[in-house]
């Protein structure tokens, strides 16, 4: 549902999501946030996004402290997109998270900044890039660890290919098929924390009208 009023738009959204770990509940989220969007030239576009989850940790066999993880998190978001040309999209990304937690050592404060680039390629076909920086400061040390605020700075880089498959048989109008390659990589004033990550997706969306 999307209220309308003088060139504004205001969506309020809602999601739950159940997460298992080694087939045990570890994680139920429920989430609710309004977005605000306005046509602010006739090829730019901005908005705003309020998000608030309620985040229930469980402990598993694998992660028992999982529920020192429960609390409260609330997202703050502005953003803006750029249609260049009929085929190239830029946008750009600013958020502020607020993550609360029952055991203080693991509430933290995040800044991000992205930026994303679309092209479209004909045919229905597109091609997406972008890249994300975060920024997390933790309310305090986890003493288990170290003595010291743990402090996080990540970046995350995409690339997404999309296609319909009708271009490869045409029962299959409606299907568009998305491969994606992802890079992420983190370092941390704490060891423990460093890490990189690789990842290769694959999936397949069906469209149809009412």
């Amino acid at each position: 549902m999307t209220l309308r009023w003088r060139g504004w738009e205001l969506t309020p959204f809602g999601a739950f999501d159940h997460v298992l770990l080694s087939q045990s509940t570890y994680l139920r989220n429920a989430s609710q946030g309004l977005r605000l969007t306005r046509k602010l030239a006739p090829r730019v576009d901005g908005w705003a996004e309020f998000r608030r989850e309620d985040q229930s940790f469980v402990r598993t066999p694998l992660i028992v402290n999982a529920d020192d993880r429960t609390g409260d998190q609330f997202d703050y978001s502005l953003g803006a997109s750029w249609a260049a040309t009929p085929r190239d999209r830029f946008g750009a990304t600013l958020l502020h998270r607020r993550k609360y937690a029952k055991a203080v050592a693991f509430a933290y404060r995040r800044e991000s900044i992205g930026v994303d680039y679309t092209r479209l390629l004909g045919r229905g076909m597109f091609l997406a890039t972008g890249i994300t920086g975060q920024f997390d400061r933790y309310d305090r040390p986890d003493r288990a660890i170290s003595h010291l605020g743990r402090e996080d700075d990540a970046f995350t880089a995409t690339l997404q290919y999309g296609a319909p498959l009708d271009l490869l048989w045409s029962p299959l109008k409606g299907f568009t098929a998305v491969l994606g390659v992802e890079r992420f990589q983190q370092t941390s004033n704490l060891l423990n924390y460093d890490y990189s990550n690789n990842r290769v997706s694959g999936t397949v969306a069906y469209k149809w009208g009412i």
